[in-house]
């Protein structure tokens, strides 16, 4: 008896399978519209939040177009692994296609496949300042007045971050500043429509700025002519001292929100490296000049420590523009 239902259930599962295999496709009306394509380049950002997950988008062009499709997806340790599949729903029909979702009706599909070499193809994107890895890319006609879907999946049903891109080179000279804009900061910060605002990426970014302000500050403070007096000058050196100590310190907990993923790697072990040798530079100051600033000590201090905050300001620059 057992060994019957045993059967049962290993029949039941067989038979089942191919229902199981196949993914929910969201409901078409929730689609996210995306501008005409026929008249200037379209990039939407994206992101599949979780496993098995599809991402679906409809374009509504003014005139028959052909564009170019293709996902690519923005270079950083969160999306190594990461190679995202484009389903493209015509209005028509034609060949039936393999994929992981129901087809809907009235609809002939286009399954572009995920780029699958070992050693994956890059890109960089000078307008949103951005390293992509590549995705395979597939020219198809667009009707006029008749919604077209895209659907964005991970066939290996991962997750991370992609731009679909819908267009030509013949028509991207007619992209807006604006979007470009904010197109660029969604990558910066990944905020990808329906994922939650990362508040510990711009919590760090903000420490760091604030960080980067008092040390510059304190730069600048050095600069200026001295108080003649003795006690206005050593209140001054102190007020520098205090103002550069609490500028490494912000600089150094905004740190440890940006990199508190991946630790000090990359860029990240360099701006740290800057900050030890900066706070034993002010250590060594203030030990020196606490009651009073040499003209010799403060002029070696000063070079050193605006030499370090000058790289500190091009790193910082740099991993947000093009690091993250």
């Amino acid at each position: 008896m057992f060994a019957r239902i045993l059967a049962g259930l290993f029949l039941t599962l067989i038979v089942a399978a191919p229902a199981l295999a196949q993914s929910a496709l969201p409901e078409l009306s929730s689609a996210r519209q995306i501008a005409d394509p026929s008249t200037a380049f379209r990039a939407e950002f994206g992101r599949i939040n979780h496993a098995g997950d599809i991402s679906l988008y409809s374009v509504k062009p003014a005139k028959d177009v052909t564009v170019n499709v293709e996902a690519v997806v923005p270079v950083r340790p969160s999306n190594k692994d990461f190679r995202p599949a484009v389903a493209v729903f015509v209005p028509g029909s034609g060949p039936a296609a393999q994929t992981l979702f129901p087809v809907p009706a009235g609809y002939q599909v286009t399954v572009i496949p995920p780029e699958t070499t070992a050693e994956r193809p890059t890109v960089f994107e000078p307008r949103s300042i951005e390293k992509f890895y590549r995705g395979n890319v597939q020219s198809i006609n667009l009707p006029a007045n008749q919604t077209t879907y895209f659907a964005i999946y991970s066939p290996e049903h991962s997750i991370g971050d992609f731009v679909l891109g819908l267009g030509s080179s013949a028509n991207f000279e007619n992209v807006s500043a604006s979007s470009l804009i904010a197109q660029g900061l969604a990558l910066k910060f990944g905020l990808a429509p329906g994922r939650m605002i990362p508040w510990g990426d711009l919590a760090g970014l903000f420490l760091s700025i604030l960080g980067l302000s008092a040390g510059l500050a304190s730069i600048l403070a050095g600069f200026l002519p001295r108080p003649s007096t003795i006690g206005y000058n050593r209140r001054f050196n102190r007020s520098l001292i205090v103002t550069g100590v609490a500028g490494l310190v912000l600089f150094y907990v905004g740190l440890r929100f940006l990199f508190r993923d991946t630790g000090a790697t990359g860029i990240g072990s360099f701006l740290e490296l800057i900050s030890i040798i900066l706070a034993i530079t002010i250590g060594w100051y203030a030990l020196k000049t606490w009651n009073e600033a040499p003209e010799r000590v403060s002029r070696v201090f000063l070079s050193i420590w605006a030499t370090g905050w000058g790289l500190k300001a091009a790193l910082l620059v740099w991993y947000v523009l093009l690091g993250r």
